[in-house]
């Protein structure tokens, strides 16, 4: 028995035939209808929409061809097969006549019963397969219109742009026609167009993210970031891109490396107001701590700084509320008592980084790194402040002796 009652009408005008085939199928679970015309078959099928329909060719009034012409040809129908029985002596000529006219298949009588039912599970199997590459394809189509990021499906042969939806229009200024049919090569920059179109070719790497830079109407270059998927489209075999702008988000990174190499700078250029202090605090102080009392405090301030990371985490990505920058300012002034260097600030930063990121495929890897640069850099800021604040008023202080002398 069948777990899925489909749908099936039988079409003749001899009713005996009719009668045993319904039977035969009836026995099996199929939901069945007969009709003993074409006629009746367009009608009968408009009303119960079968899954399969099994149409004898020759028939009083319209023929089985020009039923099953006006079956597939209803937009409401159209996912209905249509499959013809005909007799064994009938011309071949005959046969491709009813494939022509958009028949699904035939079936030569008389056929024993199990080849009958084999030969009907075989076209509703491949009725349910196409059903789903339809739901599917249109379920993408819904998500592909209206995502609200860019995308586009090109053909994989020829690497040409055939849909775009709403979205890939107004982030690149091109009118729709203008997208359709333009090689997706012509829109990257010229330095990057060698190395784009190896990637297509890269078959392999399907649905890795890729980074181009593209040019809009305007001309302005954005970095795009790429997923693509392969796909059956319209018939075609296509690929579907969905696009992700980080022009912004890269440019903050370079900014943000930009500015972790200035500190590093001047950390380096302010190594010797460190010494100086260090000199000061040996001839002033007598309890200067020894170096295993130094490490420590040291050892206790890493414990604060990866706390601090943490709650940056839970505040950037949970809105945790937790004053973060005033801990760190708290911290940069303990930093600047043990006269850090940037040394001293590195190890704390990877130290903690260890301890927080020891498997950097882990959920929160990506998540802790992030906040991490983020953190050390707001703490460099810090500690340079105080470096400068005290060299400067050094500084003034020596001017100031040097001239009551």
């Amino acid at each position: 028995m069948t777990s899925v009652r489909s749908r099936i009408l039988v079409t003749d005008d001899d009713r005996a035939m009719r009668m045993s085939i319904m039977r035969l199928l009836h026995k099996e679970g199929y939901e069945v209808y007969s009709a003993e015309s074409g006629e009746d078959a367009v009608r009968l099928a408009r009303q119960h929409h079968p899954d399969l329909v099994l149409m004898d060719v020759k028939m009083p009034g319209i023929d089985g061809f020009e039923a099953g012409k006006q079956i597939k040809a209803d937009p409401e129908l159209n996912d209905v097969f249509v499959v013809h029985l005909s007799a064994q002596h009938e011309p071949a000529t005959r046969r491709m006549e009813g494939l022509e006219s958009g028949a699904d298949g035939y079936i030569a009588q008389p056929v024993e019963n199990e080849e009958l039912l084999s030969r009907v599970r075989a076209f509703l199997r491949h009725k349910n397969f196409l059903d789903a590459l339809r739901a599917s394809e249109r379920r993408y189509r819904e998500l592909y219109a209206g995502n609200p990021l860019p995308m586009w499906i090109y053909d994989c042969g020829t690497f040409v742009i055939f849909d775009v939806n709403d979205a890939a229009v107004r982030h690149f200024g091109f009118t729709k026609s203008e997208l359709i049919g333009t090689p997706l090569v012509d829109l990257v920059v010229p330095e990057e167009r060698e190395s784009f179109y190896a990637t297509l070719l890269d078959v392999v790497g399907e649905g890795r993210q890729k980074c181009w830079r593209y040019r809009t109407k305007k001309g302005e270059v954005r970095e795009v970031e790429s997923a693509e998927q392969e796909l059956v489209w319209e018939g075609r075999m296509a690929r579907a891109v969905l696009l992700s702008d980080v022009t912004v988000r890269n440019q903050i990174d370079r900014e943000r490396l930009a500015l972790l190499e200035r500190y590093e700078r001047e950390f380096r250029t302010l190594r010797m107001v460190s010494e100086f202090k260090h000199t000061r605090q040996d001839d002033d102080s007598d309890d200067t701590p020894s170096d295993p009392a130094l490490r420590a405090r040291f050892d206790l301030l890493s414990e604060r700084y990866v706390q601090m990371v943490e709650r940056a985490l839970e505040q950037r990505v949970y809105r945790v509320e937790h004053n973060v920058s005033q801990e760190l300012e708290r911290l940069s002034g303990e930093l600047f008592e043990m006269v850090a260097s940037p040394r001293d600030l590195v190890e704390l930063h990877v130290g903690a980084m260890k301890r927080l990121v020891p498997d950097p495929n882990a959920s929160r890897a990506q998540g802790y790194l992030e906040c991490g640069r983020l953190v050390i850099i707001e703490l460099l800021g810090h500690v340079l402040a105080r470096y400068r604040s005290f060299y400067t008023k050094h500084t003034l202080e020596i001017s100031d002796t040097y001239e009551q002398t």
